[in-house]
């Protein structure tokens, strides 16, 4: 398993849900420091390292589903702070 840290690790839901929480399981981990800076960007990552859990604030989440729609299939996606919406929780599940 492979997980992609793009949330600050000084803000707790980056170090402790994302860094801590993948290290502790045995997954991989990469660290991307300027965070992710497009959604193309996360769209080229977690296709060339077969990452497979990842952490967003639910806004990335929506724009990583509106954009990239079946290519998000089989990523874990950890979010938390604000509710994503039905609409977008919907898309999420199918």
């Amino acid at each position: 398993q492979t997980r992609l840290c793009v949330l600050p690790l000084f803000h707790s839901f980056g170090f402790i849900l994302d860094a801590l929480l993948g290290l502790y399981s045995g997954q991989t981990v990469i660290f991307s420091p300027s965070g992710p800076s497009s959604i193309s960007f996360l769209d080229r990552i977690t296709g060339a390292y077969g990452v497979d859990h990842l952490a967003l604030v639910p806004r990335m989440v929506e724009l990583w589903i509106r954009q990239l729609g079946g290519r998000t299939k089989g990523v874990c996606v950890h979010t938390g702070g604000a509710s994503l919406g039905r609409e977008i929780e919907q898309q999420a599940g199918e």
